[in-house]
């Protein structure tokens, strides 16, 4: 996973990333499979999407975009795993992003 962003209201979620094939070997037919959480972190709805190109090269970067309506418990969080083809196995990735910058503390005067 190189890059992930959200955008979210009271209804939807939309999550959208780029992803590299680390592999020698071209990839053909990855999804990202995102899973919505409600308030109460239960599971409530699951898509998959294609990572775009269908066919990712060796060392290529794809990109996912997907999109999600919350149900009557509203959105509490998300996850994003990636599988080969709608009913094959799920595959390992590394989260790539960069750190978020560290938070300086307020000092006291």
């Amino acid at each position: 996973l190189q890059s992930l962003s959200q955008t979210k209201d009271a209804k939807s979620l939309t999550v959208e990333g780029t992803v590299a094939n680390r592999t020698n070997a071209p990839l053909s037919g990855l999804l990202a499979v995102v899973e919505m959480k409600d308030q109460y972190t239960l599971p409530s709805t699951t898509v998959s999407v294609p990572v775009e190109p269908a066919e990712l090269a060796a060392s290529a970067v794809g990109t996912f975009h997907a999109t999600l309506m919350a149900g009557e418990h509203g959105i509490g969080g998300y996850s994003v795993r990636f599988r080969l083809s709608s009913d094959g196995p799920f595959v390992a990735h590394r989260d790539d992003r960069p750190a978020p910058a560290p938070q300086e503390k307020p000092t006291k005067k």
